[in-house]
Parts: C-alpha cells; structure tokens; sequence
C-alpha cells in the first residue's frame, strides 16, 4: 500500500504482546479455561479454585479439538476435509471457526498446541495493533496518536473480551481492509488492488462470518466518507470499481473455504434455532443464498434480530465490560507501579 510502518510502531507491536503473555511464558502456565472440564469429567484432579471462565467453554470444547484435528490432517499431509472423530464425524474446512486456513491460526501452529491460544493471541495483537497505526497514519494522525490508537484497539473489547474466538483473530485484520480499502479509492493502481485482495482474503478465512461482514460495511462507510475526494465523478466510479474488483478477488481467493461453508449453512441444526425455522434438514438441496440469510445481516446491528433478549446475567459480565479489558492487562501487568512505590497490590 506504499504506507510506511515506522519503527516505533515495530517496537510497539511487538512488545505489547510480549508484555502481556510474559506471565505465561514465565511460569509455565497454559493459556487455556481448563476449569469447565470440572463438571463434566469423572474423577478430575482436586482444586480449591472456584469455577470461573463459563463463558469461555467453548475454547476446551470446540477450539483445541478442533486444532488438533486440523493439525492432525496437515501433519499427515492432506488437507483438514473431514474427521471421524469430530462432532461425530464433521468438516473442519467447512466449520470456519475451526480456523483450518486462518493466517494468524496458520502461524501460530508453529507453537505447540498446548500454547496454540497464547500464540494466536500475541499475533492478534500484534496485527491489530499495526493495522490501526496504519490506518490512523493514513487518516493523517501525529505518530503519538496513531500509536495510542493501535494501543487502543488492540487492547479494547474487540480484542481482548474475545481472545480466545476467533471473532477477534478477524477484526486483528479490519484496520487492514478499511487502509486498503481508502488507499485503493484514493490511488487505484493494479498494485493496491491486489494488496487489498489479500487482505479481504485473509479477512475471510479467519474464521468468523458475522465480523466480516461487519467489517465489510465499515469499510464502505469510511471508503464513502474517507476515499477519493478528487477527480470528479469518473474518479469516484474509477476508485468504486477498483474497491469492487478488489473485494471481488479477495472473495475469489477465499471460496473454496467459504462456499462449503455456506452451502452447509442451511442444514445446521443452529441455523434453524436461530431463524425459526423447524429442524434442520440433512438431506435434499437448499439455495446458497435465501431470504431468511436476511436474519444474519440484521444481526450485524440490532441484537433482536433473532426475536431473543441478548445476552445477561452474571455470567456474561465480561462480555459487556469487554470495552475495558484491554486496560485492566495493561494496568495490571507493569508490577513496577507497585515496586517503585512500594505500594501493596490493593493500593497499586
């Protein structure tokens, strides 16, 4: 895209992560909510800790099962199609969450799997935290405060409150998408319009449907508001075109991960929960695209959207201060505070 990343921007994505995993790395602990398996296996070793991480039972139930698998498939060189020992036999490649073609999931399985998670999570960080620098440079921010937005975003609810899921390893890549996306309505040449297809590429197969699509409109909205001011109309259609090219592409790169997955979509059991609309069908043939998909695009905005209260209770407290997440890491990690003033940890 021709944007220069500064090296303060380098240095701060990479020690932002380090600065956050470090007790892990340190200690020997794995990053993963073990305590849900309490209840539901026999015999499990005693712990006098209280059953915390509800809300995060879908990592040990789906995410590392779902990891290993897909390790296993590539690790026997084919690709993760299908295994017996999932869900009663399933799809990996078709389960976008299972993240069998995610680039940040791709790199991180250089780690072990036992630190798959921590992996991700640094380079999630590290990703979003240099696509918002970019974007805020592009936006025409001073360094300082394209650094305390990379900062911002990295560490805000977007991020953290999910960083186990896979929502947040797609909106790491969003700032991406929405420079490209202004870069290329501003400057189309062929370059920026395959630098932008990558991106929506790896938009796409990192594993979360809803977020792209959140993010697709997003992108729209800025590129409307932030691309090309000059040229007249003809500049206007010209930089249109070439967001739509892009977007075309990217979505071109993306289909053999993401049309097996729409094409199962409609005979999910899920699915018809959350439409209404009776059992899922396991045989016969449905559109690729219904009238009932409708359901999705409203979800993007207005959390009714399936006739259902949103998420509440105590359980769900960390989602709606996910905003602040971010915040409380980064106040809580620098044990300096405490030593330089030799304040207890409550004071501090």
């Amino acid at each position: 895209l021709s944007i220069r990343l500064h090296r303060t921007a380098i240095v701060a994505g990479l020690v932002q992560p380090i600065l956050l995993d470090e007790s892990y790395v340190i200690s020997g602990r794995v990053l993963l909510p073990t305590f849900a398996l309490s209840r539901n296996i026999p015999g499990p070793p005693p712990s006098s800790a209280a059953y915390h991480h509800t809300v995060l039972n879908d990592a040990i139930y789906q995410f590392i099962p779902w990891e290993i698998e897909v390790r296993r498939a590539y690790g026997s060189g084919r690709l993760p199609l299908w295994s017996d020992s999932l869900d009663g036999g399933s799809s990996p490649w078709a389960n976008p969450q299972a993240a069998a073609a995610s680039p940040i999931a791709v790199v991180a399985r250089l780690a072990p799997v036992e630190h798959h998670l921590l992996a991700a999570l640094a380079l999630k960080l590290l990703v979003a935290f240099q696509g918002a620098w970019l974007l805020a440079r592009l936006l025409g921010s001073r360094r300082s405060l394209a650094l305390l937005s990379g900062a911002a975003f990295s560490l805000g609810g977007g991020i953290m409150a999910w960083s186990l899921f896979p929502h947040s390893s797609t909106a790491a890549w969003m700032p991406w998408l929405i420079a490209g996306s202004i870069r290329l309505t501003r400057r189309p040449t062929a370059r920026n319009v395959a630098t932008t297809s990558v991106i929506t590429a790896a938009l796409l197969l990192s594993g979360h449907p809803e977020t792209v699509l959140g993010g697709g409109i997003l992108a729209v909205v800025c590129v409307v508001s932030l691309g090309r001011r000059a040229g007249g109309f003809h500049g206007v259609l010209r930089g249109a075109g070439a967001a739509t090219t892009a977007a075309v592409i990217g979505f071109m790169l993306a289909a053999p991960h993401i049309l097996p997955f729409a094409k199962l979509l409609p005979h999910t059991v899920r699915y018809h929960r959350m439409t209404e609309s009776g059992e899922a069908s396991t045989a016969g043939s449905q559109p690729l695209f219904h009238p009932v998909h409708g359901k999705f695009l409203k979800g993007v905005t207005n959390p009714h959207a399936y006739g259902k209260a949103p998420y509440d209770g105590p359980g769900f407290v960390p989602v709606g201060g996910g905003g602040y997440a971010g915040l409380v890491a980064l106040a809580r990690k620098p044990n300096c505070l405490s030593n330089a003033f030799r304040l207890s940890p409550a004071r501090a």
